[in-house]
């Protein structure tokens, strides 16, 4: 109940534009759960100290966001609810809402077919490498990069016309700007998954390299905008857009993932997830060309996509053929990758506002 009641004041303070306290509350939220959690555990109450502070670490941040709602935008919105009257709000809220809603209960009967998926075709074995790649920490560090970026181009495209030409112009920086930063941290996560899953989970989990190396081509679509088609058309009131998406990618799951888990297992499941994604994702940009005459910068999105897999190239045998240690490999490839990849961007001249 307190993650729920902290994500609805979350999300009233970043309709409201209001980035500041969105980001003070989840600061908030990180530093009682880090003191809370760590003072109740040595005082004594061990794990369930450590869920106590979790919980009222939201608890708390809620209290401040319902706060911060009520001493700077309560008068907006008592003054916008007379005007306009409550049942007008209600329509409005049950529209926007709805398709949004059904997007997500959509998405969890995925999870808990692919959960099915898992337990007939896969071993017990396989279901942990499979979760290792799923939840592990640096495409968690990738999904870090992208959360911060949707949560704030939504309100920025709910201000503008969605036909104007200003709207053009915020899509292709924002596909090229979340590339930029996604893409080739995706490449890298790719190349050197064998030594970031033995620097974290040892060498027991020899599948999940193979795993992850797969699950982060989902982010190499941050080339088509598959960052921020979802902050769009939320932000310009076309929620149905994404509901229709959700249910194209269910569409192309629900078969392809018990096909190809026959075959290939907990692969075969991960190539039906990137595959079904990259249908949803057609779907999307055929509705933002054909709709709001809206296009991606190609040139731009190319021009990333080849430094990022030439930075690349020479770090595959460091990662696989090299006797160091793990993390020694590690090291010397973000290095490696780096170094090629911020040398050959501004040559070829795909740095963000190089025109």
């Amino acid at each position: 109940m307190g993650i729920g009641l902290f994500s609805t004041v979350n999300s009233k303070l970043i309709g409201f534009d209001d980035m500041k306290s969105s980001a003070l509350l989840s600061i908030t939220i990180q530093v009682l759960r880090s003191i809370l959690s760590q003072l109740l555990i040595i005082i004594g109450f061990s794990v369930f100290g450590a869920v106590i502070g979790y919980v009222v670490s939201y608890m708390l941040a809620t209290m401040l966001g319902t706060f911060i709602i009520y001493s700077n935008h309560y008068r907006k919105l008592s003054s916008k609810a007379e005007s306009e009257g409550f049942k007008a709000n209600l329509r409005t809220m049950i529209g926007y809402g709805l398709p949004l809603y059904l997007s997500s209960l959509t998405q969890n009967i995925i999870g808990v077919y692919r959960g099915m998926i898992l337990a007939w075709f896969a071993t017990n074995f396989m279901v942990g490498n499979f979760t290792i790649a799923l939840n592990f920490d640096f495409a968690t560090l990738i999904l870090l990069l992208t959360g911060p970026i949707t949560t704030a181009l939504f309100p920025a495209f709910s201000k503008l016309n969605p036909l104007g030409e200003e709207m053009r112009r915020m899509v292709k920086y924002a596909v090229k700007y979340t590339a930029t930063l996604i893409i080739p941290a995706s490449a890298f996560v790719i190349v050197m998954a064998k030594d970031l899953v033995s620097i974290i989970y040892g060498s027991s989990y020899t599948l999940a390299p193979e795993l992850l190396s797969v699950y982060c081509i989902a982010f190499l679509y941050a080339g088509l905008g598959s960052v921020m088609w979802g902050s769009f058309f939320n932000g310009i009131s076309e929620t149905k857009v994404n509901l229709k998406s959700t249910l194209i990618y269910a569409t192309f799951f629900i078969p392809l993932a018990f096909l190809l888990a026959q075959s290939y297992n907990v692969l075969g499941l991960m190539l039906a997830m990137l595959l079904s994604s990259l249908a949803s994702l057609i779907y999307i940009l055929q509705i933002a060309t054909r709709k709001f005459n809206l296009s991606i910068d190609k040139e731009s999105a190319l021009k990333i996509y080849i430094a990022s897999a030439v930075s690349a190239m020479p770090v595959p045998p460091l990662a696989y053929l090299s006797p160091l240690p793990s993390l020694i490999n590690l090291i010397i490839g973000a290095t490696c990758y780096a170094s090629i990849y911020l040398t050959i961007m501004p040559i070829i001249g795909g740095l963000p506002g190089r025109h």
